[in-house]
């Protein structure tokens, strides 16, 4: 007889040292052959079938199911998930801890190139940040600079600027400079409150004189009032700001900061004025009563 052939049978397989028998299983649809003893069950490429102790070497696995690959366990989602890296990239984690990452929307986040991220609620020292813009008027702690740029433009008689102060605000100053002198008849300009439009500056002729280009008029120092300070700051008393629902600089019910420059027969567009107002929100922090 023939060795290494491969020998049909019904129902059994014959033994042989170098031959192999094959059958067919009619209970499962397989052939089951025989290597020196030992059936073994031939694999087909379009059953379901349970593969144990195979070495698969560079498989195309298409939509493959899988528990675990290379000791790394993976959970099945409940219908559908895409995992994408980037041509070249590798993804890599370091420290032996669970690492989850909940998104609430499609998202699309740029990561440093090294250091560690904040949080939103964790107490963390920045070094090296620039906060521009912050969001909400009243960041707590923050110091916060606005300014209006008023511009000449030979048409309108009046330019208001506005700056919102938030309930709880302390004005550390308001400033006022002229980048360019105003060419109309005259330019006058009015800083105060809702209150009192002109508690702080009166009619600064931004024309002539009272602030010419360079000068500076400051809320807080009283040699650079230029003789142009309202009702609100007075040098000999000390005192800043009003005195009724706000207290001095500390705006406990908030106001607007208004800068008022009427102007008289416009037909230029030289001028530039230039108002800055800071102002911070503090930590509210209650004093501790002893005593009897």
């Amino acid at each position: 007889m023939p060795t290494n052939k491969l020998i049909k049978t019904d129902s059994s397989i014959g033994y042989g040292p170098s031959w192999v028998g094959v059958r067919a299983d009619t209970s499962d649809n397989t052939l089951v052959y025989n290597t020196d003893g030992t059936e073994r069950v031939v694999v087909t490429t379009a059953l379901t079938q349970t593969l144990t102790n195979k070495t698969l070497t560079a498989p195309v696995l298409g939509a493959a199911t899988a528990t675990s690959i290379n000791k790394v366990a993976i959970t099945a989602p409940a219908t559908s998930a895409t995992l994408t890296l980037a041509q070249g990239s590798s993804l890599v984690t370091a420290g032996a801890y669970s690492q989850t990452l909940t998104a609430t929307g499609t998202t699309n986040v740029t990561l440093p190139t090294t250091g560690t991220l904040a949080t939103l609620a964790g107490a963390e020292t920045l070094t090296n940040k620039s906060i521009v813009a912050p969001a909400g008027a009243t960041s707590t702690g923050l110091m916060i600079t606005k300014r209006v740029l008023f511009t000449e433009n030979a048409a309108n008689t009046v330019h208001t600027g506005t700056i919102a102060l938030p309930a709880g605000a302390w004005l550390h100053d308001i400033q006022v400079t002229n980048q360019a002198l105003w060419g109309a008849a005259s330019a006058a300009l009015d800083v105060g409150d809702t209150a009192d439009p002109n508690g702080f500056f009166a009619a600064v002729d931004c024309k002539a004189t009272d602030l010419l280009v360079g000068e500076v008029l400051s809320m807080q120092n009283d040699s650079m009032w230029g003789g142009k300070e309202g009702a609100y700051i007075v040098a000999a008393t000390g005192r800043r700001g009003p005195t009724s629902t706000n207290f001095g600089l500390y705006y406990a019910g908030g106001t607007n900061i208004l800068g008022t420059m009427t102007v008289g027969t416009p037909g230029a567009t030289t001028g530039r004025t230039i108002m800055s107002v800071t102002y911070s929100v503090g930590e509210a922090i209650a004093a501790v009563a002893t005593g009897p």
